[in-house]
């Protein structure tokens, strides 16, 4: 079985030191947080539709993630405590955008699931196929901010 974490961050982002590395025998895969450009998120993130459900704003998370040319863009849809911890980041230990975008990608047909209401948010339940055509599940924090859904935590597969 292969694991793989995002760890917050993605700032995080999903979240914030995202560099892969294989831990024992299970080929289980925990990305970091912290390892991004050192910037600011953009104060006009792509506009949220009036009551946007939690499944509507990871999809366009996930779609603007895809499209992002900078770190601002990213960072934009992550909540203030990750953004705090990916700006506390060295800049020499932060990946490309590039890199983030191919880690964001390990996995691909992603659906959301289930929304699961917690004491300080949502936990979407995904799935989605990884790398190896094999299906997976995976879970991902939101939390509101000033009325506005945010990345809130780590995302995480296994497959």
């Amino acid at each position: 079985m292969r694991r793989a974490s995002f760890s917050r961050f993605l700032c995080a982002c999903a979240a914030v030191a995202l560099v892969s590395h294989p831990l024992g025998a299970q080929g289980r895969r925990t990305i970091p947080a912290g390892s991004m450009p050192n910037t600011t998120p953009a104060a006009a993130q792509t506009e949220a539709p009036a009551k946007e459900s939690a499944t509507e704003f990871y999809t366009r998370y996930k779609a603007a993630y895809a499209k992002a040319t900078s770190m601002d863009e990213i960072l934009a849809f992550m909540s203030a405590d990750m953004v705090k911890q990916f700006n506390s980041m060295p800049a020499a230990q932060r990946p490309p955008l590039a890199m983030m975008k191919d880690m964001n990608n390990m996995y691909t047909d992603v659906k959301v699931v289930k929304e699961t209401t917690t004491s300080k948010g949502v936990t979407l339940s995904l799935s989605g196929v990884d790398m190896d055509k094999k299906k997976g599940t995976g879970t991902v924090d939101l939390v509101k901010e000033k009325g506005a859904w945010k990345i809130g935590g780590a995302e995480s597969w296994k497959s």
